[in-house]
């Protein structure tokens, strides 16, 4: 309902004091964050995620950004076949079965697969031995 009244106004701040600027104001960036329980030893702090509340008014811009980047990239065709984040139709699955395909592809031709995969799920603790 209130759309109406606000619209110029974000715009104004959107298109002059920040796209034109090359600003984003500080006050955008500033998130509420809040940990949240997973599982296992509730003492643990690895065991917790971090959820972050932004500005609504930084989703908002962060939202109008995305789609003129998204439909920017897509009319000209810049993205590789490859990225699948945060793209419609594309996902977890769709580049599953493009690898798989791909793998299927090279054993039918002879050739031999590497294959790297990584956990993220838990952080990755290096040690520095000196």
């Amino acid at each position: 309902m209130a759309a109406g009244v606000i619209a110029s106004s974000l715009t104004e701040i959107f298109i002059t004091k920040s796209i034109h600027t090359g600003i984003f104001p500080d006050e955008w960036k500033e998130a509420r964050v809040s940990p949240v329980y997973k599982n296992g030893a509730k003492h643990d702090p690895s065991n917790y995620r971090p959820i972050s509340v932004i500005p609504t008014v930084s989703k908002i811009f962060e939202k109008i950004m995305f789609d003129q980047l998204n439909k920017y990239f897509n009319d000209y065709n810049l993205l590789t076949t490859c990225k699948s984040g945060f793209r419609s139709l594309h996902g977890t699955v769709t580049a599953l079965l493009e690898a798989t395909n791909s793998w299927s592809v090279n054993i039918d031709n002879g050739l031999i697969n590497g294959v790297v995969l990584i956990d993220l799920k838990k952080p990755l603790i290096l040690l520095t031995i000196r």
